[in-house]
């Protein structure tokens, strides 16, 4: 279980920090920032698993 679990959370905390880096870039505030790294991370994260399954 711990083998499909860490790439999980890695992946998933990946592309959290990736959306907030990018909202910060891109001028929004902290709130709309988190909103949107909490947002697209799922977005993107279920269809990539979904494919790999």
């Amino acid at each position: 279980m711990a083998a499909v679990a860490v790439p999980l959370r890695l992946y998933f905390a990946i592309m959290w920090h990736v959306a907030f880096a990018v909202g910060r870039r891109s001028g929004l505030s902290h709130p709309k920032t988190a909103t949107l790294a909490g947002v697209i991370g799922p977005l993107i994260e279920v269809p990539v698993l979904v494919a790999l399954v």
